[in-house]
């Protein structure tokens, strides 16, 4: 579900920092790996502050980017993050997988006694 949501939210997000062709919301596989990367604490810090890069005079971006930018730019994203809504979503997702994480241990745990 995290996949998606990132997809829809993050996809067109210029890639800068620690994004690479596996670290980013471009498709839903890369999403995928990169979520996993963040559950299991994989510098999360790092992959959270490229996606919170606004627009600034070092980083050349378009906020709300259409179709047309995306074909002139050679099929590259150039749109600007979120810093709010990446610290939204990154803070949630970590929340609830260390919440599962923990209850796993537990389960393991309690299930040798």
């Amino acid at each position: 579900m995290y996949a998606y949501i990132g997809v829809i939210y993050f996809g067109e997000v210029k890639r800068n920092g620690n994004m690479t062709d596996y670290i980013n919301f471009e498709t839903f596989t890369s999403a995928f790996i990169t979520l996993f990367t963040v559950a299991t604490a994989d510098s999360w810090n790092l992959t959270l502050a490229s996606f919170s890069t606004d627009r600034a005079p070092w980083y050349d971006c378009i906020e709300d980017p259409s179709y047309e930018q995306y074909v002139a730019n050679g099929y590259q994203t150039v749109g600007c993050g979120s810093k709010h809504g990446s610290m939204l979503y990154f803070g949630s997702f970590m929340f609830i997988v260390t919440l599962v994480f923990i209850k796993l241990f537990i389960g393991i745990i309690l299930d040798g006694y």
